[in-house]
């Protein structure tokens, strides 16, 4: 009885030496690496937030059960990927929070559904402040300069954008459109900027769906307290994008152009179809990012190449292939000379200067298995890069050389 127990105890210590005393596997310092990755969601693929950082932690949303909540907001540490707090305590329920649903400045992340907005204080990790609404409110929030941004809309005809500091709930209406005719007006895609005589601007689309398909762009001028002007020169139906304001010029997408209009006057200064630079493909076109760095535009549209443009005149300076074609999650961030972002749920990687992209398949290593499903937060001290698959929660380490 004794000698079956003993050999088969002999062959565990065995076992267990030549494991003790194999050679452990090191980091490749040539590939990104996953440090650590925390469960965002029970099982289900959910849809979630670019992760926030915030002091020592990375702020995430869930969207279904877990650690006994209902879809908590998580406070992680973002050294070692531990839950050390969570959130859950919405006035009105929650909802899946990605890219324009949700807003972070300083000490405050604020959260919106359609029908509520929870803001937290990040630093006590309690609700600051919530209201809710029985008008039909954009699902879209956005801020700038302390005050967070949204629109509510009155039946069929009727828009209003509102405005609240985003440390207390006063929500204020600073402007209200009525439409006659045929159009179904609805504002979003929200963003700011400022006149030469330093003036503060907020700017925004109105989409108007069928039946009169068309994209304006509004600005009005917060420090004069007035409209300062209307674009209507897009014809056509297309999904939120942020006007950006560089340089005193606004700048923006329409499906798969580019356009330049004047801060002052509104006026189309140049309008570009990026679609001929492209090869076809089954998918319906449309640029995806943009942004300005180094006196020109880059652009990234859902295809296999990024373009950089004159902001002058919008003429294509530089063309680089090598990139994956598909959509993207959220804005550029950058780093140390080199833009991040999302293309086909893959990582990409560009160096600015060259045009290249860095994020070759024996650079990203483990993460050729990892489908992104976010923008990439970068950590400006350490380099390191955060990001979620639905699933989970990543941090990772670049490369030594990259």
């Amino acid at each position: 009885m004794l000698k079956p127990l003993f050999i088969a105890c002999l062959f565990t210590f065995l076992s267990c030496k030549r494991e003790s005393n194999s050679t452990p596997v090191m980091a490749n310092q040539d590939q990104f690496e996953v440090q650590w990755k925390t469960p965002i969601s029970s099982g289900p693929y959910i849809t979630g937030m670019n992760p926030v950082l915030f002091d020592s932690l990375v702020i995430m949303s869930t969207e279904d059960n877990l650690h006994g909540k209902q879809a908590p907001i998580l406070f992680i540490d973002s050294a070692n990927g531990s839950v050390i707090d969570t959130w859950d305590d919405y006035i009105d329920g929650s909802t899946w929070y990605w890219t324009d649903k949700y807003y972070q400045e300083g000490d405050y992340l604020m959260l919106q559904t359609m029908h509520s907005n929870d803001c937290l204080n990040l630093k006590t990790r309690q609700r600051q402040w919530a209201s809710t609404t029985n008008q039909s409110q954009s699902a879209f929030v956005y801020g700038n300069a302390g005050y967070v941004y949204t629109s509510h809309h009155i039946g069929t005809k009727t828009a209003k954008v509102l405005r609240s500091p985003i440390d207390q709930k006063n929500w204020q209406t600073i402007y209200t459109f009525t439409a006659n005719g045929k159009m179904s007006p609805f504002f979003d895609g929200f963003g700011f900027g400022e006149l030469p005589n330093g003036d503060e601007i907020v700017l925004w689309q109105n989409r108007s769906g069928s039946p009169l398909d068309r994209v304006e762009i509004f600005a009005y001028n917060i420090s004069a307290d007035t409209l300062l002007w209307r674009n209507r020169d897009f014809i056509g139906f297309d999904t939120p994008f942020s006007p950006k304001v560089f340089n005193g010029k606004v700048y923006g997408r329409f499906i798969g152009s580019v356009y330049c209009l004047d801060i002052e006057t509104g006026e189309t200064i140049w309008i570009k179809d990026l679609e001929p630079s492209f090869e076809h493909s089954f998918l319906p076109f449309g640029v995806v990012y943009l942004d300005y760095y180094h006196n020109q535009l880059i652009v990234h549209a859902n295809r296999d190449k990024l373009l950089y443009l004159n902001p002058d005149n919008g003429n294509i300076k530089s063309s680089f292939d090598g990139y994956p074609d598909g959509s993207g999650e959220g804005d550029f961030s950058e780093y140390q000379g080199k833009l991040y972002f999302t293309s086909s749920y893959q990582l990409v990687v560009t160096d600015i200067l060259s045009g290249e992209n860095l994020a070759s398949p024996a650079k990203l290593g483990v993460l050729n298995d990892i489908d992104i499903r976010s923008s990439i937060t970068i950590d400006p001290a350490s380099g390191k890069l955060y990001f979620q698959d639905g699933y989970y929660l990543y941090c990772v380490k670049q490369p030594k050389n990259l």
